[in-house]
C-alpha cells in the first residue's frame, strides 16, 4: 500500500490529467443532458398548455351553447301569456295560478330536464308561485331586488343553493339561476321570472363531454363574477384561497376580453399549470387545473435513462481519460525520471506540486547556472578583450593579420580587418579636483559612462573599441573608413559627445587625436606619441582638441627659453613698484612660453619663478617669507598644473601682492607667527599630497627642518608630522559621512599610505575604527544628539 501511495505522489500530474479529462467529460455529458432533458420538458409542457386550452376552450364553447338556449328558454317562459297572467295578476286564485303553472312549466320540464325549478314573482300580491320546488318558496335574492333595489344578474347563470327538507334536515341543492325581470324607465319591476338549472346536470355533462380524470390530479372549476370556485369533479377543498388569489391577481394584470391562457403557480413547494378562459356572455371564468409533476410524470423514465447514460459516458469518459492521460503523460514521466536521475535531490512531491512544477524549478536553476556561466564567459572575454587593448597600445607587439584576426574573433573586438586605424585619448581635465571628489568606485563609473557616451557617438561612422586606462585619460582605438575625411569628420562627433558628458557629469576633457596608419603593430607608437601630444593641453588648455597638425610649434627657430631682455623688463618693473609695467611684462613672457615646446615651457616658467624670487629678495619687502613660500609651493607643484593659465594667474596673483602696500604684515605680527601660520595653511591645503611632510616644506620654504620644525611646535603644541595627521584625519572624520564613500578611497583621498596605518591613526584618535564612528554618528542623530563638523586646528 504504501508503494502505492509512493508511486501515487510521484504522479500527481498524471493523477490531475485523468482527473480534469474526466471532469471536462462529466460537465459536457451534464451539459447536454441537461439541454436535452430541459428542451423535453419545455416541449411537453408546450404540449401540455396546448391541450389543455383546447379542453378549457372546449368547455367554454359548450357552457356558452347551454347558455344560449337556457336564456332563450327563460325569456320565452317570461313571455307565456299563462306566466304574465300570473306576474301581473291583481288576485290570487290558486286553482287557476296553478293549473296556469303546470300548463306553462310541464311544455319547459318535459323537454329540459336540466330544468331543477320555476319560480314566479307577482309584485302585485308579494307572491312566489313555483313549480319543481315547495309552492310557496320565496327567493331571497327576488325579494332583495323589489324590496332593496339590490342589483341583480339579467338572464346570467347565478350560482347558489337551494335548501331543502330531507328527513327533517335542510339540504342545499346547487343549482345555476337565471333571472329575467323588466323595470321600465322611473317606474317598478313589474314581475319576475326564475328558471334554476340543476348544476350537477351541467358539470357532469362537461366532465363527461371532456373526459377529465380526477385520479391525474386534474380538475375543471368554475369561477362565478363574487370570485366563487365551482368544482366540477375531484376534491380541491373549499374554495382554496391561494387559487382564488392567483386567479384574481392574473386576471387583474391580464386582458382577458375573449382571450385564454395558461400559467404555473406554486403553493406549498408544489407547482400547479392553471389554464383559463373567460366567458363574458355567463359572468364567469372557466378554469382547468392539474399538479406540474403529473403533466411531467411520463418524463421520469427519460430521466432515469439520461442519468444512466451519463453513468456509462462517466465510467467510458474515465477509461478514456486514462489512456489519454498516460499517452500524453508519458514523454513528461521520461522527462522527469531523467533530469530526476541526473540530479543530487530526485522528485519529491511534498516540495513541488506536480512534475511541471518541478521541471520548472529545474529549469529555473539550470537557467541561473547557465547565466552565471555566460556571466563568467563574458567577463573573463571582456577581460581579455581588455587585455589585448591593452597590450595593443602598451606593447609593441609583432603579430600577422591572420594571428590578430584570431584575436579578434576570440575577444570581440569589433574593429575592422586591415583597415586604416588611429588612436584617440581623452584626458580627463582638473583631475586632482576629480579625485578629491569622487570615490574609487565612483571614478570607475564615470570612466565607463565617459567610454560608453563617447562610443555611442562615433559608432556610427567609426568603429571603435574603448579602453579605461586607470589614470587620467582613457582611450579609443578607431577604424578609419576610406571615404572619411580624418580628422575633420571626427572632431564635430567628439564635440557632442563632449556636451553630453558635460551635461550630465559636469566633466570635461581634453582629445588628442593621432594620425593614421595602416599598420596595426604601429598602435604602440601612435599611442605614446597622442600621450605626448596631450601635455600641450598645458599650452592650449582645458578642452582642447590636439591634433598633430594644430600642435604646429616652431621647432626650426631653436628658441627654448623665454628672452632675457622681458626677464630683465619684468625685475626692473618690480622693483620700481610699476605694477602696469610688471603684469605687461608677464603676460608678453607667457605668451612666449605657449609658443615653447611642452619641456621648454616647462624649463622657462622655473627659470621665470626663480627671477621673481631674486626680484623679491632684493626689494626687501616685508611679506617677502609669505611670498616666497608661495612661490616654492608653485615650484614643487608645477608638475601638477594641467593648463599655463593656472599657473600665470598664481604666479601674477603672488607679483600683484609682492607690489600692492596692502600686503604689509602688521608690525604687531611676529615673523615666526606668520611662517607657522603659513605652514598650516599649506598643510591643510596640500594634505592629500603623500609627499608632504617637515622636510619637503623646509626645503620649499629654505629653512632648515630643525628650525622650522621648533618654530612650528612652539606655535601649534604639535609637530608638523602630527599636525598633518589630524588635519588627515579630521577630513577623513568628514568623508566617512558622505554617501558611497569607501575606506580605500577615503586613505587614497587624504594621502595615508595603507589602510592599516590608518586604522591605527583613526582608533588612537576617536577611540573607536571607522565604522563604529559612522554607526555612532546615526545612532545619536536618531536620538536628536547631532554631533557638529570637526573644525579645522
Amino acid at each position: 500500500m504504501k508503494d502505492v501511495i509512493a508511486w501515487l505522489r510521484t504522479r500527481s500530474l498524471l493523477m490531475k490529467m485523468i482527473a480534469f479529462t474526466s471532469i471536462a467529460v462529466l460537465l459536457l455529458v451534464s451539459i447536454l443532458a441537461a439541454i436535452l432533458y430541459g428542451n423535453a420538458r419545455s416541449l411537453l409542457g408546450s404540449q401540455d398548455s396546448i391541450s389543455s386550452r383546447k379542453i378549457v376552450y372546449q368547455v367554454n364553447y359548450n357552457l356558452s351553447q347551454m347558455n344560449e338556449s337556457i336564456v332563450r328558454l327563460t325569456q320565452s317562459f317570461y313571455l307565456n301569456p299563462d306566466i304574465s297572467d300570473i306576474m301581473f295578476g291583481q288576485s290570487e286564485d290558486m286553482s287557476a295560478i296553478a293549473l296556469k303553472m303546470n300548463k306553462a312549466s310541464s311544455t319547459v320540464t318535459s323537454a329540459n330536464l336540466y330544468v331543477h325549478s320555476i319560480s314566479v314573482y307577482n309584485p302585485q300580491t308579494r307572491s312566489f308561485y313555483n313549480t319543481g320546488s315547495p309552492v310557496f318558496f320565496d327567493d331571497p335574492l327576488i325579494k332583495a331586488l323589489f324590496d332593496e333595489d339590490t342589483p341583480l344578474p339579467k338572464l346570467k347563470p347565478v350560482y347558489r343553493n337551494l335548501g331543502k327538507l330531507v328527513n327533517g334536515r335542510e339540504v342545499g341543492e346547487p343549482v345555476f339561476s337565471y333571472f329575467m325581470f323588466e323595470k321600465p324607465e322611473n317606474g317598478s319591476y313589474g314581475g319576475a321570472v326564475v328558471i334554476n338549472i340543476k348544476a350537477e346536470w351541467i358539470l357532469d355533462s362537461l366532465h363527461e363531454v371532456n373526459m377529465i380524470d380526477p385520479g391525474k390530479g386534474a380538475h375543471i372549476l368554475i369561477m362565478d363574477r363574487d370570485n366563487r370556485l365551482i368544482n366540477t369533479v375531484g376534491d380541491i377543498g373549499e374554495q382554496p384561497d391561494w387559487l382564488k388569489e392567483a386567479l384574481i391577481r392574473r386576471l387583474s394584470t391580464e386582458t382577458l376580453e375573449g382571450e385564454q391562457g395558461s400559467f404555473v403557480e406554486s403553493n406549498n413547494n408544489k407547482e400547479y399549470l392553471i389554464t383559463y378562459a373567460d366567458n363574458s356572455s355567463m359572468g364567469m371564468t372557466f378554469l382547468k387545473i392539474q399538479p406540474a409533476l403529473e403533466v411531467y410524470h411520463y418524463l421520469n423514465s427519460f430521466k432515469s435513462s439520461i442519468l444512466f447514460i451519463t453513468a456509462v459516458f462517466l465510467g467510458a469518459s474515465i477509461i478514456v481519460s486514462v489512456l489519454v492521460a498516460r499517452r500524453l503523460y508519458m514523454p513528461i514521466g521520461r522527462l522527469v525520471k531523467l533530469v530526476s536521475d541526473g540530479k543530487d535531490a530526485p522528485f519529491v512531491q511534498r516540495e513541488h506540486r506536480d512534475e511541471i512544477s518541478y521541471l520548472d524549478h529545474v529549469f529555473k536553476q539550470s537557467m541561473t547556472t547557465l547565466q552565471s556561466y555566460q556571466d563568467e564567459h563574458y567577463q573573463y572575454r571582456d577581460v581579455k578583450k581588455h587585455y589585448w587593448l591593452r597590450r595593443f597600445l602598451t606593447e609593441k607587439l609583432l603579430m600577422n593579420w591572420y594571428e590578430l584576426e584570431e584575436v579578434f574573433a576570440r575577444t570581440g573586438i569589433i574593429l575592422p580587418r586591415r583597415a586604416t586605424y588611429a588612436v584617440v585619448l581623452l584626458k580627463i581635465d582638473d583631475y586632482s579636483r576629480f579625485r578629491e571628489q569622487y570615490s574609487t568606485k565612483v571614478q570607475e563609473a564615470i570612466r565607463f559612462a565617459l567610454l560608453n557616451i563617447v562610443s555611442e557617438w562615433l559608432s556610427p561612422s567609426f568603429a571603435n573599441e574603448g579602453l579605461d586606462l586607470k589614470e587620467d585619460h582613457v582611450g579609443f582605438i578607431v577604424g578609419v573608413p576610406d571615404d572619411t575625411d580624418f580628422p575633420e569628420d571626427l572632431i564635430p562627433l567628439l564635440e557632442q559627445a563632449r556636451q553630453t558628458v558635460r551635461r550630465f557629469y559636469k566633466l570635461s576633457f581634453t582629445v588628442s587625436i593621432s594620425r593614421e596608419t595602416e599598420e596595426f603593430v604601429q598602435l604602440f607608437a601612435l599611442y605614446n606619441q597622442t600621450l605626448n601630444q596631450s601635455s600641450y593641453r598645458f599650452q592650449y588648455g582645458h578642452g582642447a582638441i590636439l591634433h598633430p597638425d594644430s600642435c604646429n610649434f616652431d621647432r626650426s627657430s631653436g628658441q627654448s627659453e623665454v628672452p632675457s631682455a622681458l626677464i630683465r623688463q619684468l625685475h626692473g618693473a618690480m622693483i620700481g613698484k610699476e605694477a602696469e609695467d610688471a603684469r605687461a611684462c608677464l603676460t608678453a613672457i607667457f605668451e612666449k612660453i605657449r609658443s615653447l615646446e611642452y619641456q621648454h615651457a616647462l624649463t622657462a616658467i622655473f627659470a621665470l619663478i626663480e627671477a621673481v624670487k631674486k626680484s623679491l629678495d632684493i626689494e626687501g619687502h616685508p611679506s617677502s617669507s609669505s611670498l616666497l613660500i608661495e612661490l616654492s609651493s608653485l615650484s614643487l607643484h608645477l608638475s601638477k598644473k594641467e593648463t599655463l593659465n593656472e599657473i600665470e594667474w598664481e604666479l601674477s596673483s603672488i607679483v600683484k601682492k609682492a607690489l600692492q602696500n596692502e600686503t604689509k604684515v602688521p608690525v604687531t605680527v611676529s615673523l615666526d607667527a606668520y611662517v607657522v601660520e603659513t605652514v598650516a595653511n599649506y598643510i591643510w591645503t596640500n594634505y592629500s599630497d603623500p609627499g608632504i611632510c617637515l622636510a619637503s616644506i623646509a626645503s620649499m620654504m629654505k629653512i632648515s627642518s630643525r628650525k622650522l620644525g621648533n618654530l612650528f611646535k612652539a606655535g601649534k603644541q604639535m609637530s608638523v608630522a602630527d599636525y598633518i595627521n589630524e588635519t588627515r584625519l579630521l577630513k577623513a572624520s568628514e568623508l566617512l559621512l558622505e554617501q558611497n564613500s569607501s575606506i580605500r578611497g577615503i586613505v587614497e583621498r587624504i594621502g595615508v599610505a595603507n589602510e592599516t596605518y590608518f586604522f591605527s591613526l583613526f582608533k588612537k584618535k576617536f577611540g573607536v575604527t571607522p565604522k563604529e564612528y559612522v554607526l555612532k554618528h546615526y545612532a545619536e542623530q536618531t536620538a536628536e544628539a547631532p554631533r557638529s563638523q570637526p573644525d579645522r586646528i
